[in-house]
């Protein structure tokens, strides 16, 4: 019991400490991205996206090193599922007035992101997603992000309107960046010892609590983002974080080892995953995301832990 109380302790100590250092680095990226010219949603989907990930691209790789690569599409398909039904779900349930989005550019990126998770899709189907699939993604997120940098649809922030970004900026951002990996993986690690101690099998965990844990900071940046008025940074986050998760992460674990596909990922967390993407497709063509639909994606986020559950 007291080992248990222990791994509790550590696991209310990292989410602590990865609430504070998300904040500190949303603050940080949208600076240094501003200062660059960048647009909101480009901080959103490159910056803060691809940062906020960081926690499933270590834990994924390291799961196929020591030999547990069925938590790899357990990570990224359930870190999905709680973008969209979970972090999407609260920011628009907890907002007074619908999430406005102002980017257009963000039909194009929800593009990207029905065809990863089609393609990924394709490749799990037969149980193995081996470096070829693996290289396949990864040149898939390399032309994303150069097709990204390079959009001329993608507004700049014109010149009189750039904040100039401080030392101070770039050092929170490195220092957050690390803060939030650590105590990202103290987080996992608490669950994971949690769950063992409670008899929770591999993939159960990886779907639903590594999942959520992973997807925390992304939670948190999102809701620190709406507050503050930037809903293309809010959603470009999501946007980015999925499509990076499915292709960059799937990827480049792929390179350290075949990754397994265990039969409950197929028959419950692809569906979900699916379901959700086209959800999120659907609904954002309007460009806003009302309190109903908050509800409607945690509801489904609910019944999605539910079957993940019975299955055990």
């Amino acid at each position: 019991m007291d080992h248990i109380l222990i791994w509790c302790i550590l696991l209310m100590a990292g989410l602590f400490l990865l609430i504070k250092a998300a904040d500190f680095f949303n603050r940080a990226a949208e600076n240094i991205g501003l200062s660059l010219g960048l647009s909101p949603f480009i901080i959103g989907v490159v910056l803060v996206g691809i940062g906020t990930s960081l926690p499933e691209l270590i834990s994924s790789c390291i799961a196929v090193v020591k030999g547990f690569s069925e938590i790899v599409p357990g990570n990224v398909l359930g870190s999905n599922i709680a973008n969209i039904f979970l972090i999407i779900g609260i920011i628009s349930a907890l907002t007074p007035t619908s999430i406005v989005l102002t980017e257009k550019s963000i039909i194009v990126d929800l593009q990207f992101l029905i065809g990863s998770a089609l393609f990924t899709a394709v490749t799990i189907y037969d149980g193995i997603f081996n470096v070829y699939e693996g290289l396949l993604c990864i040149c898939m997120f390399i032309g994303y992000i150069f097709y990204q940098l390079t959009d001329s649809n993608s507004a700049t922030v014109a010149d009189e309107k750039r904040p100039k970004a401080t030392p101070k900026d770039y050092l929170t951002f490195m220092v957050s960046s690390a803060v939030i990996y650590l105590s990202a993986d103290l987080t996992i690690e608490a669950v994971i010892r949690i769950s063992d101690y409670l008899q929770i099998g591999k993939e159960i965990i990886a779907a639903s609590m590594i999942a959520v844990g992973t997807s925390l900071p992304e939670l948190v940046v999102s809701i620190s983002a709406t507050k503050q008025g930037n809903a293309d940074v809010a959603i470009g986050n999501i946007v980015g974080s999925c499509i990076f998760n499915v292709l960059w992460v799937m990827g480049f674990s792929s390179l350290f080892g075949t990754i397994v596909i265990p039969a409950s990922v197929l028959s419950i967390t692809l569906p979900f995953m699916l379901i959700a993407t086209f959800l999120f497709f659907v609904m954002t063509r309007n460009r806003s995301f009302s309190r109903y639909t908050g509800i409607l994606f945690l509801l489904f986020f609910v019944l999605f832990m539910a079957k993940l559950f019975s299955a055990f």
